[in-house]
């Protein structure tokens, strides 16, 4: 989201301040003031609809200003060295599910985790592979 964000900022009238990452979507709708701009994903090619965010607009006073369409390239990465070494796949469910083929050819199981950059810091500060 932090790309998507500096993106929208160039179409914005004023200057982002600060981007902060949340562990869920549920945490980013709480977290909407006023006059603050969340970035959230509400539709996937691959897997379609984001309902929690949608969900999000019947819950919370919050309107769509923008759109933008971002490319998402995947990328799997470890400590380890041989691919054919590493086991297990830390990832939020979109991403996993998006590269399901790909994990099974190379018999990597999914591990489901909250969030993208949460599941890279644990196998980071772990011996997990």
């Amino acid at each position: 989201m932090h790309i998507a964000s500096r993106e929208i900022e160039k179409n914005l009238s004023c200057a982002i301040t600060s981007i902060e990452g949340k562990p869920d979507f549920s945490e980013v709708w709480e977290s909407i003031g006023k006059n603050d701009i969340a970035v959230l994903a509400i539709e996937n090619s691959y897997m379609g609809s984001i309902h929690p965010n949608l969900h999000g607009f019947l819950k919370y006073d919050c309107k769509i200003v923008g759109q933008y369409d971002m490319y998402i390239n995947h990328c799997l990465c470890s400590k380890e060295t041989d691919i054919k070494n590493i086991t297990k796949a830390y990832s939020q469910m979109p991403a996993l599910e998006q590269c399901h083929k790909y994990l099974k050819k190379m018999d990597i199981e999914p591990m489901v985790y909250s969030d993208t950059s949460l599941s890279a810091k644990h196998v980071s500060e772990t011996q997990d592979s």
